[in-house]
């Protein structure tokens, strides 16, 4: 009883303080300047505290939060970086569900208490989910010393290891993907040396996939699975090229010699094709299922062989569809959703929300690679409303890219290269399915403020999920010293008839 009313007396002494320096302290007419930049933001409810560091002059710092006008609780610092306690962060978010949070902070300057304008969150009342999967790589094209999978809690901060190169002879990990925002079934690819292989997980259960798509490819690319969690749609991409005349060596780019989809069957350990997506007049690339199970979305260009500087800056790609059934394994004819081309741009990573209406996508200039290109920016196809849009509201003057819906549609994780053009960071921005309205991103908060003012690695392929996953390195490590499952074409047009369908080619939209 006696610890309740000492604790009780110290809090209201700090809160009686704070109403002292609050009344006497010099007001500042501009807003206060802090790093990462989060204010006037939508945030979830189970996000971890946004700590922050302080861009202005002071040797002491007060930061009071409030509920409103309720006082909460106020943290001190003799520094410039204010970390929250995440107990307290996450008791206030619990009860501000739906209200605002305000963050007002106090700088002592030559003796004397200065006070900012206030910095406010709109506190949603929905969660993300919980779990972020990511690959940490050198933000440079063709370097993958240092790479790997991990796993982020985003109502903390800890991060976890799935699975790092350094374990498999420093091969490429990479393409991973989890079947609706559950990491249940979770797959990746490693390149080269003796882990070589696609590595599916289902459940506990993993496979060692060795795909053989006839004599043409010895590998899958890009992977989405479909919502029922037995089938994969993946591409098969031959990269080469790089455009050695671009200096940065953020415009590297890349170029397909060939690429094409199929769909993996996991029960039959089959693959399924069709010439319609399958042949050597078209790049196929970057499928995606409709949550309904029914249709692929993916981008296409048309094949071209790329050598220079000029060629790749003629690679674009459209937006497309296709009809698939899981059960007959049979195909309809591919219809072009948005003509990008026509307008001179291009399409990578669509991306649908999961209740089926909007198709998150990026839009850019050209090239295989939409993350090594500046000008890339996000935007939303409206399927019900056809329509299209930017969003404005998180797009920079850097790359904005890779991107993943969360399991309730309200919010989706992105990855920005702003301030600097280096490293692509997770962002998360809050999305109203009801009006399409996307809010001002913010980048995802950890322990130490100044965390991405030093870390040199690009975070790529994040995937929001909601419960953690199971697996464990020592498990992947095991399935890579054991025998690889061959895995080939069961229906298909043949290595031999690598050709075109005739198709209906119905733009829905033209992008201008």
């Amino acid at each position: 009883m006696k610890k309740h009313v000492i604790s009780f007396f110290l809090i209201v002494v700090i809160l009686g303080s704070c109403s002292r320096y609050d009344k006497q302290a010099k007001a500042v007419d501009r807003d206060i300047s802090i790093s990462p930049a989060y204010n006037n933001l939508v945030i979830p409810n189970n996000i971890a505290p946004l700590n922050f560091s302080i861009v202005e002059k002071g040797k002491k710092f007060r930061v009071v939060f409030f509920i409103e006008d309720d006082k909460i609780f106020v943290e001190r610092s003799s520094n410039d970086r204010i970390k929250i306690p995440t107990r307290k962060w996450s008791a206030m978010l619990k009860k501000a569900k739906g209200k605002h949070i305000v963050i007002r902070v106090f700088a002592k300057v030559k003796n004397r208490w200065q006070r900012y304008p206030d910095i406010r969150h709109l506190v949603s009342e929905d969660k993300i989910d919980r779990y972020l999967s990511y690959r940490l790589i050198h933000p440079q094209t063709g370097s993958w010393k240092q790479m790997g999978l991990y796993e982020r809690d985003l109502t903390n901060f800890k991060q976890r290891t799935i699975i790092e190169n350094s374990t498999l002879d420093n091969s490429c990990v990479n393409c991973h993907h989890v079947a609706a925002n559950s990491a249940d079934k979770f797959m990746f690819h490693a390149r080269a040396g003796k882990a070589h292989g696609t590595y599916i997980a289902d459940g506990k259960k993993i496979t060692k996939l060795a795909p053989k798509i006839y004599d043409i490819y010895k590998g899958a690319g890009y992977a989405a699975w479909h919502p029922n969690g037995t089938h994969i749609v993946f591409s098969s991409n031959s990269v080469n090229g790089r455009d050695v005349n671009q200096s940065s060596i953020h415009l590297i780019n890349g170029a397909d010699s060939k690429s094409d989809l199929m769909v993996y069957d996991l029960q039959n350990n089959a693959f399924y094709t069709d010439s319609s997506v399958f042949n050597s007049r078209y790049w196929e690339t970057y499928p995606t299922w409709a949550p309904d199970g029914k249709t692929i979305y993916y981008c296409r260009a048309k094949a071209l062989d790329a050598k220079d500087h000029d060629d790749l800056s003629k690679i674009q790609y459209n937006l497309m569809k296709i009809e698939f059934d899981v059960d007959t394994h049979t195909w309809s004819k591919p219809v072009t959703v948005i003509d990008a081309v026509s307008a001179n741009r291009s399409i990578a990573f669509p991306r649908i929300s999961p209740d089926g209406r909007y198709l998150l996508f990026t839009l850019y200039d050209f090239g295989v690679f939409s993350i090594f290109r500046q000008i890339s920016d996000l935007a939303i196809y409206d399927i019900r409303e056809n329509r299209t849009y930017m969003l404005n509201s998180i797009n920079t003057r850097e790359t904005e890219s890779y991107h993943s819906w969360s399991s309730n549609g309200k919010w989706f994780v992105y990855s920005s290269k702003y301030p600097d053009g280096e490293c692509g960071r997770p962002h998360i921005a809050a999305f109203d399915p009801e009006t399409g309205f996307v809010s001002k991103g913010f980048v995802i908060p950890q322990r130490d403020p100044k965390f991405y003012e030093h870390f040199l690695l690009s975070f790529n392929i994040p995937e929001l999920y909601h419960k953690r996953s199971d697996l464990r390195q020592r498990d992947l490590l095991k399935a890579t010293d054991g025998p690889s499952v061959p895995a080939e074409v069961k229906e298909g047009p043949g290595s031999s008839d690598y050709h075109q369908k005739q198709e209906t080619n119905t733009s829905l939209w033209r992008a201008g």
